[in-house]
């Protein structure tokens, strides 16, 4: 083995356990001095001189060049290795000496995190960045855990979740809890996967992770990653045990759909989450028909199911026996978006009525809430349909849901809407005549253009005297041949053009 591949070894190692929140102060410190005594570094030069920031630099889509440049700043590699000697021997000396400094803080990890990156980098070639993920995915590895510090639990409680996919094509997944002395096996569990399931699970898993950058995380509940692709080399990473906005929820979610078990912890921990919402809604009224005169019992009936699994919103009205309408929707990221935006515990608190109510002979209104969540199944709310008989958050979760549907409710370029089924088609020889508005609500004016523009669209046009330029919105556009102008053409004025996209951005 050369120099430099000792050196890569070494860096390599001791990157990822400064990477691991939950690596201990011994991990760290045994063994450690000899090591760098092996490679020939020396406790010299500035134990805190400043190192480039390799998030700051975005080191995964730097030019080649200009990682040659950031390597060249940082001399070579036993100059590298040795002021990190000597920050470590520096912090290992103040703690001796009664300081409240530690290898493991947050500020240490982060300062050697940087320096092992560059060190590992200025010794495995140009441009080369040995922590990324590249290739085939052959296996992996996810350990799921929660921090115990700070924290209560039973010894039968689950405290570490394993699932891995070994070369050979088997899937496994491991519980440990707390033992005497340590964390203890409770169960492993072989999953079963025919091959297509495997090569599909390692596919999605290696799209997703080539070429990422892990980033630094802090002591919590946390996952920790170790990829291998086909020449055998791998890679780790680590993150924090939540939903969060990189999409590690949705991987999430495809391996347990893929796998069929919706108890693997994974990356976002698995939080429970609203499969499904029904809300049922009757009003039975007593009316009289004023032909006859005679009292009949007019019947509502009205129905709503959100179903994340179907991405559906199905709506089902009924007036009368004769009389019923149904509407569904089928949304695939605005469904389970809108149910993710519910929380877990809604509708769970009613004031009531008092017992002293007086109901209404001729009325009766009632609803019945059913909710589904993923862990603890369903939850039944019934009651009387007025303010104190529902849910307390009933109010908000109308107006947001009544939000929801306008947008597919709406009307908008459907073939009942007069702008769409008005709409002509533009001849050779017509002229283009764009009406816009100033202010919303306000009179339109007409401008000649020169170019096609919708609706709703921002446009520049002139007016006044001084031909002082604004900003409009377009309402409509009309199609006619010269003679047939609504307006005189030695006297209209041309829309001058879209605004920039910086500029409408501003606005």
């Amino acid at each position: 083995m050369t120099a430099n591949e000792k050196i890569l070894d070494f860096a390599v190692k001791y990157y990822y356990l400064y990477m691991n929140p939950q690596t201990t102060e011994a991990e760290v410190t045994d063994g450690f001095a000899e090591a760098c005594r092996d490679l020939g570094f020396s406790p010299v030069g500035n134990p805190y001189e400043l190192l480039p920031d390799r998030r700051n630099a975005g080191y995964a889509f730097l030019s080649e060049e200009d990682t040659e440049r950031i390597l060249e700043n940082l001399v070579d590699s036993c100059t590298l290795g040795s002021r990190i000697f000597s920050r470590w021997q520096t912090t290992v000396q103040r703690k001796k000496d009664g300081w409240n400094v530690r290898l493991t803080s947050h500020k240490s990890r982060k300062w050697f995190t940087t320096a092992f990156f560059w060190l590992a980098t200025l010794v495995s070639g140009k441009g080369r960045n040995p922590f990324i993920f590249r290739g085939q995915l052959r296996s992996f590895r996810l350990r799921s855990c929660l921090k115990r510090e700070g924290r209560s639990f039973c010894a039968t409680d689950d405290l570490e979740q394993v699932l891995s996919v070994n070369p050979d094509g088997t899937i496994w997944v491991e519980r440990y809890h707390m033992g005497d002395w340590g964390l203890e096996l409770t169960e492993k569990q072989k999953i079963p996967a025919d091959a297509e399931t495997v090569r599909e699970l390692l596919s999605r898993i290696s799209d997703f992770f080539s070429g990422y950058a892990f980033n630094f995380t802090k002591n919590a509940d946390m996952w920790d990653l170790t990829l291998q692709n086909q020449e055998g080399q791998e890679v780790h990473g680590y993150g924090l045990l939540r939903p969060d906005a990189l999409f590690f929820s949705d991987l999430s979610s495809f391996i347990r759909k893929t796998l069929g078990r919706k108890d693997l912890w994974l990356f976002d921990g698995n939080p429970d989450y609203i499969e499904r919402m029904e809300i049922v809604y009757n009003r039975h009224e007593l009316c009289e028909d004023p032909i006859t005169d005679e009292d009949y019992t007019c019947n509502y009936h009205e129905q709503l199911i959100i179903d994340r699994e179907s991405a559906t919103v199905e709506r089902f009205r009924q007036c009368n026996d004769t009389c019923d309408l149904r509407n569904i929707w089928h949304m695939k990221y605005s469904v389970p978006k809108f149910l993710d935006s519910l929380k877990l515990n809604i509708f769970s608190q009613v004031k009531g009525n008092p017992n002293d109510v007086l109901p209404d002979p001729d009325r009766t209104d009632t609803y019945t809430i059913r909710i589904t969540t993923c862990h603890k199944g369903m939850r039944e709310i019934r009651g009387t349909f007025d303010k104190k008989g529902l849910p307390v958050d009933w109010p908000q979760f109308a107006e947001k849901l009544k939000s929801f549907l306008a947008q597919f409710e709406s009307g908008d370029d459907d073939m009942l809407d007069k702008d769409n089924y008005s709409r002509t088609l533009r001849s050779k020889d017509d002229l283009i005549f764009c009406y816009v508005v100033f202010n919303r609500g306000g009179k339109s004016y007409c401008y000649l253009a020169d170019e096609e523009y919708k609706p709703g669209e921002k446009v520049k046009v002139p007016a006044g005297e001084d031909d002082e330029y604004y900003i409009v919105t377009v309402k409509r556009i009309v199609y006619r041949p010269a003679e047939e102008s609504p307006y005189p053409l030695d006297r209209i004025k041309r829309v001058i053009g879209r605004i920039p996209e910086e500029e409408e951005r501003q606005l």
